[in-house]
């Protein structure tokens, strides 16, 4: 171990990493130069990994952050959600724009290789896909379950690495579905992945392999090649 933040001395917040308080999210940057994370007093820290020292703290989302993504081979832009309802851009730590469209707390984000898209996904089941130029909402897409009592919360974006317009969509019911935004039709195929709860989806490189986790307390390797062609 070469790094415990938590005992960071140079924390700027009150109840942040370096102190107590429930760490939602963490990512690094493509380059590995800054680590971002966020804390249960809605605040993004920033750390410079070389210096092991926070840098920055960043205030404006008034709820927790639920999940923060650095674009592509890039060390200055990302996106964070919240439960706020809002999905933020930053430039160089600095907010530059603000998405407002959805009417629920925000659970995830999953940004395009490209950059040129990226979506969110809310606890009640809601999916929005954006075009970063435009800044205006391409799709909306609901996965609300059958039973209406269930909240069917969106836990996991994913768009593949090779392919700008398929993304995976995991769901709180434990289903995975993969949609294709050129058809008519987007949803390609669903499965169901987990018994319970799916937590998070991973994608290899290679777009073949999806790693899922769910509160069944299992973790599922899957073959891309081998699932049903269609729903």
């Amino acid at each position: 171990m070469d790094w415990i933040a938590i005992d960071n001395p140079n924390s700027q917040s009150v109840n942040s990493l370096s102190r107590e308080g429930c760490v939602f999210t963490i990512q690094f940057d493509d380059t590995g130069k800054y680590l971002v994370s966020s804390t249960h007093n809605h605040n993004i820290e920033v750390w410079d990994t070389c210096s092991k020292k926070l840098i920055k703290t960043l205030t404006d989302h008034n709820e927790i952050v639920t999940n923060i993504e650095f674009f592509n081979k890039s060390d200055e832009f990302f996106l964070s959600s919240s439960i706020d309802k809002t999905v933020k851009v930053w430039k160089n730590f600095e907010c530059i724009h603000t998405f407002l469209d959805h009417e629920d707390w925000i659970r995830c984000i999953g940004i395009s290789k490209s950059n040129k898209y990226f979506l969110s996904g809310c606890v009640s089941s809601i999916v929005k896909g954006w075009d970063m130029e435009s800044k205006k909402v391409l799709f909306t897409l609901s996965n609300k379950h059958n039973d209406s009592n269930f909240l069917n919360t969106v836990n996991s974006l994913n768009y593949l690495n090779n392919d700008d317009r398929t993304f995976l969509c995991a769901l709180r019911d434990g289903s995975i579905k993969i949609y294709d935004t050129r058809a008519k039709e987007m949803l390609q195929i669903a499965f169901k992945a987990h018994r319970i709860k799916l937590n998070s989806v991973k994608i290899s490189n290679n777009d073949h392999f999806y790693l899922s986790s769910g509160r069944d307390n299992v973790i599922r390797l899957w073959d891309s090649r081998k699932l049903p062609v269609s729903v």
